[in-house]
């Protein structure tokens, strides 16, 4: 006689929310704010107005890292600009000083170092696996 095995599985949205990442979640939001934390040894700092300011946004489903200075754009292609706004860039870069790691695609320099640990991170807060 063959036996019966019943297995009940929650729905796919179920599951999400059971860790905090279907829609609205707060693994979006724990990802973006590890990001932004991780990033500020990288950002380009002179009076340090640029990296205190950043903030994570949330919007619905859309999580993102905002650096509201004016100046944000300039530092992030690390190019000098010239003239009046807009202005146009140069081929001639910025100097970053106030640590190694700082200039621009400053998040983008440190997911390649850092985004294992970032990662590893967000599985822990969602439940899941570290390795």
């Amino acid at each position: 006689m063959a036996e019966m095995v019943s297995i009940n599985v929650d729905n796919t949205q179920k599951m999400l929310l059971k860790r905090n990442m279907g829609p609205n979640g707060k693994a979006g939001l724990f990802l973006a704010s590890q990001v932004r934390r991780m990033s500020d040894p990288y950002a380009p700092f002179s009076d340090g107005t640029l990296k205190k300011a950043a903030f994570v946004n949330s919007h619905g489903q859309v999580v993102q890292i905002v650096y509201p200075v004016i100046y944000s754009r300039y530092h992030w292609h690390g190019k000098v600009m010239v003239g009046r706004a807009p202005k146009r860039v140069t081929n001639k870069d910025m100097v970053y000083r106030n640590g190694s790691k700082r200039g621009p695609h400053w998040v983008t320099r440190m997911w390649a170092d850092r985004g294992d640990e970032i990662v590893r991170a967000v599985a822990g807060y969602t439940g899941g696996r570290k390795g």
